[in-house]
């Protein structure tokens, strides 16, 4: 039987597709589900674990070995339940190298098999300093990211070694120094890399060989990889991982333009194994993609992917709600939130309607052209919903969301680290008392705007055009709500001298980065506006 936990809901989001844009949906979901109000929400993820290794080490008997072996390896990681990415895997023809080596120079974890090549070769030395300069050249925190593995040619436990090897890469460095007027730009940033790689290798293999690891072949290899499991097998911190997927009340899948790489043991590739174990462990499910992806130009490329995307993959018997939806993230997102209600509510013996109200909310998603009415349908439900979510055990809110003041900020995708910095600080500010959200630029804020207190408009790097469409936005929808209009304002951030706009509706404040007291007085303004919509 699956765990629930007993003091909130728990939510499995799917590892992200490979490509920018499922990604970027994928972060969002991530940061939408951590918003919701009604419970504590644990959101929970596949362990995952990337590999560092220089494969095709060489061709002789031995080498082949050593490649078979590793292979093996993932094999049995992956049966314990771990997301194992490498290159082999992940990237496909025409895929861009350098994208994937970013990926695993920002993993958590990175299991790093260290050959004599290894240590020769551009790509993994780049994945091996992208580890370190995001450890900060600390050797705590770079030995929590990387599990070492060291084959028998790898030498580097004496100084002397380790120096031959800072020397190799020096002289590689002032080799191609020579040439450099001819190199193109990004030779020219391996140039750079080979020099830092020179200065730095020599820490880097001293923070490993100071750490106890397997260090022969035969070892590693010894009892099924005991050794390894039971370094990759805990977190961090030395605690074991859990089973994450056994302690979800619901399994999220946000679909990309790009899946996984299918094999024989993965037919429909990681999207579908993660799905199939999903099913298998009966925690319901919630798939995703844009509405907006071509599937036909998508099928020359990937036709398993779109077999899996379209349905062709699914079981018979699959409930409706359960298949893929292509829709918009915003509705995508409110879905989420009423499957979640719906879900305690049948876990607390299914009290009131809650049926009805969750089709009226979610059913724009499944429109292929939902007017503004239906928008307007789907709030209305989706806020009785979260009245009758107050009532549920485990409800951290005593009140309806709605009666909160809430605030939700809107950036350019330029401006978005800025937006997240202004979010933190109101949090800081005010706490549980103000409910904050970023849109995503890629929607109107009427299609995404759910009778906030607040709207701020944040303009820093980005286009001034973009901005004004923003503002006007903010007056229309003020416009529509004469009895409960949000308190709108424009926040200008850095860099300063840049363009004014060129109409600005007076009701909307303007609040510069470097003046915290409006920020201060705009907050204000908005906690008084939170009370009775009416």
């Amino acid at each position: 039987a699956r765990r629930q936990p007993a003091d909130g809901v728990s939510v499995f989001i799917a590892s992200p597709t490979p490509d920018a844009r499922g990604q970027a949906d994928h972060k969002a979901v991530i940061e939408s589900v951590k918003q919701i109000k009604q419970w504590p929400v644990r959101v929970l993820a596949p362990p995952e674990i990337f590999v560092s290794f220089a494969w095709g080490d060489d061709q002789t008997p031995a080498g082949v070995q050593r490649q078979e072996t590793v292979d093996r390896l993932c094999q049995k990681l992956e049966e314990r339940g771990f997301l194992v990415r490498r290159d082999s895997s992940e990237i496909r023809y025409g895929s861009v190298i350098s994208e994937y080596m970013k990926r695993l120079g920002r993993a958590d974890r990175v299991l790093v098999i260290l050959s004599e090549k290894y240590l020769r070769s551009p790509y993994c030395m780049s994945e091996l300093h992208a580890i370190y300069q995001r450890s900060q050249g600390d050797q705590q925190e770079f030995l929590n990211r990387v599990i070492p593995v060291s084959l028998d040619d790898a030498r580097f436990s004496s100084p002397e070694e380790r120096v031959e090897h800072a020397r190799s890469w020096y002289a590689r460095h002032e080799k191609l120094k020579a040439d450099r007027d001819f190199l193109g730009d990004d030779d020219q940033r391996l140039l750079t890399d080979m020099k830092r790689w020179s200065q730095d290798i020599g820490n880097m293999l001293a923070f490993i060989n100071d750490t106890l690891t397997p260090r022969r072949f035969e070892d590693i290899c010894r009892d099924d990889f005991l050794a390894l499991r039971e370094l990759v097998q805990s977190s961090p911190d030395g605690e074991p991982l859990d089973d994450p997927l056994g302690q979800s009340t619901l399994f999220v899948q946000v679909l990309g333009e790009t899946g996984s790489k299918p094999s024989t043991q993965r037919p429909f590739g990681l999207e579908g194994e993660q799905f199939l174990k999903a099913r298998q462990a009966g925690v319901p499910c919630l798939r995703w993609r844009p509405k907006d992806l071509d599937l036909e130009t998508l099928r020359g490329r990937h036709p398993q992917y779109v077999n899996y995307l379209s349905g062709a993959a699914d079981p018979q018997d699959l409930p409706p709600e359960e298949r893929v939806q292509a829709g918009y993230l915003p509705d995508f997102q409110k879905l989420i939130e009423a499957t979640l209600i719906k879900l305690v509510a049948r876990r607390s013996k299914g009290q009131g309607p809650i049926e009805t109200l969750v089709d009226q909310a979610v059913a724009p998603v499944n429109q292929p052209a939902p007017s503004a009415a239906d928008y307007e349908r789907a709030t209305e439900s989706l806020q009785q919903i979260q009245q009758f979510a107050a009532t549920l055990p485990g409800s951290t809110t005593a009140t309806p969301a709605a009666s909160r003041p809430s605030l939700l900020f809107a950036p350019q995708q330029v401006d978005e680290e800025l937006a997240t910095a202004l979010d933190r600080q109101v949090r800081q500010s005010f706490g549980q008392n103000v409910a904050t959200e970023v849109a995503s630029a890629e929607y109107p804020l009427r299609a995404v705007y759910e009778d906030e207190r607040g709207l701020l408009v944040i303009y820093g790097k980005g286009s001034l055009d973009w901005v004004q469409e923003r503002v006007r936005e903010c007056r229309d929808i003020a416009l529509d709500r004469p009895r409960n209009a949000p308190v709108c304002a424009l926040y200008l951030g850095p860099p300063d001298g840049k363009p004014p706009l060129k109409k600005r509706p007076p009701m909307m404040r303007v609040i510069r980065h470097d003046d915290p007291q409006a920020l201060r007085d705009y907050l204000a303004e908005l906690q008084a506006a939170g009370g009775d919509p009416a």
